[in-house]
């Protein structure tokens, strides 16, 4: 009997409702947006204690993490034109940038246990209605640094370590994400992935 039949069961839930996990989520999701858009308690939210809350988020993570996450290497790979884009418009501004957040290991259906504590949370990511900003600093010599903001608080770059993270030599933040920087050949990728 699945976690989730027994949560159902719990909840007192009609059997019709135990049957289908979607409308566990659906109520989740309806108690996460009333109070994140509202500020309100949903009495959606009723259905579920703290514990089946932190479930539920962990299967919301879970598929992120495989579907738009580290879980495949592609995910990081699509944002590619994009990345490309955001570094031309910084290069230009300065003859001039760029941003993740990755676990040690990859988040399973068999590990939620030891990952409470994961860094890949979605909840945490981009909230509603977030705003990433990359800003350069010229600080003389030719010495450009650039600072990420998300919702207007300083992040670190991913990847990046030291007490210089959260405001990187533009030099290093193209060091690190050099990979990326090289090139996009989503032809060759995706080809590759169907025949894997």
């Amino acid at each position: 009997m699945s976690s989730l039949t027994i949560m159902m069961k719990s909840l007192q839930l009609q059997v019709i409702l135990v049957q289908k996990e979607d409308m566990a989520e659906t109520a989740f999701f309806l108690c996460a947006y009333e109070f994140a858009i509202n500020n309100t308690v949903s009495p959606w939210c009723q259905l579920f204690d703290e514990e089946d809350a932190k479930v539920m988020e962990y299967v919301g993570d879970l598929t992120e993490y495989w579907k738009r996450g580290h879980g495949h290497d592609i995910n990081f790979k699509s944002s590619c034109i994009l990345f490309h884009d955001v570094f031309r418009r910084l290069d230009k501004a300065a003859s001039q940038i760029l941003s993740g957040q990755q676990d040690s290991e990859p988040l399973t259906s068999g590990n939620y246990a030891t990952q409470t504590k994961r860094t890949f949370r979605t909840s945490h990511m981009l909230p509603y209605m977030a705003n990433l900003v990359l800003v350069l600093y010229d600080c003389g010599d030719g010495e450009l640094r650039v600072q990420p903001l998300l919702n207007e608080k300083t992040v670190a770059f991913p990847g990046l370590n030291g007490n210089q993270s959260a405001m990187p030599l533009f030099a290093d933040v193209k060091e690190r994400y050099k990979e990326l920087l090289q090139g996009c050949d989503f032809e060759t990728e995706c080809r590759h992935r169907q025949l894997d």
